[in-house]
């Protein structure tokens, strides 16, 4: 059975499961020689005896009872230790032996590999996740730009607040997309080349300055002209440096 750290390294959480093939069985308790596995730091093996006499000197190590021998292997990482990887054996079954220590610490390595990369992967996942609501979530525009200029992410905020819906956004260049936003506020056609050297220069703006914040004024079909204030800011998103845009409509705070 494993025994893995919390995130938050408070609680070692127990992943055993139930021995339905040996009828009448209670697992044992085991918590004392996992927890001096990992002040150790290195393998713990004890026969039926060691274990006895560390219960006498010690009274939070258990009497063994039906169990003739134990192992305790330390899980790591590049962290350090985030958890132990328990064998043990019962009466009457043989019991572990010096020379299936070490085929356990190659399986125990081995297993550490896989829960190392599945909490890796679920951690990635959950990262995800708590972006993904704040990009739905957020009542700014939000738009996420890559370095070569092609629209990533265009939330729901950012398309009322413009009335240009994401399925028009994502997968465009930026460049175009600005000017079809200025060619439609100045009633006129707009050059995208016009933006795209500007873009890169952004870029580069960014990349040796502090984050720009500015305001933009657009007209719509309707009439209305909106103030907006335009956030822009490197952000690492899935290994990859791009541009974050935050669009906030401030038309009310300029008018009154």
């Amino acid at each position: 059975r494993f025994h893995i750290f919390s995130e938050d390294r408070k609680r070692l959480c127990d992943y055993s499961g139930q021995l339905k093939e040996v009828p009448d069985f209670t697992m044992p308790d085991t918590a004392a020689l996992v927890a001096r596995t990992i002040d150790n730091g290195s393998v713990t093996f004890l026969m039926q005896d060691d274990i006895i006499q560390l219960s006498e000197s010690d009274s939070e190590i258990k009497h063994p009872g039906v169990m003739n021998s134990w192992l305790g292997i330390p899980l790591r990482n590049q962290g350090g230790i985030y958890g132990v990887m328990e064998f043990f054996s019962i009466v009457p079954s043989g019991v572990i032996t010096v020379e299936d220590v070490e085929i356990l610490r190659y399986v125990s390595n081995q297993t550490a590999l896989v829960i190392d990369y599945k909490r890796s992967v679920e951690s990635l996942i959950e990262s995800e996740t708590r972006f993904r609501s704040l990009v739905e979530q957020s009542a700014d525009g939000i738009a996420i730009i890559d370095k070569q200029g092609t629209l990533l992410e265009w939330n729901a905020s950012l398309a009322e607040i413009v009335e240009l819906p994401a399925s028009n956004a994502i997968g465009r260049k930026f460049w175009e997309i600005y000017a079809e936003l200025k060619g439609r506020s100045s009633g006129s056609d707009v050059s995208a080349e016009e933006f795209r050297d500007g873009f890169f220069k952004m870029v580069n703006r960014l990349n040796t300055e502090k984050p720009y914040i500015g305001e933009e004024t657009l007209s719509f079909d309707n009439g209305v002209e909106k103030i907006f204030q335009v956030s822009l800011f490197f952000i690492n998103y899935r290994e990859n440096v791009s541009i974050g845009a935050f669009v906030r409509d401030i038309t009310n705070q300029k008018i009154y």
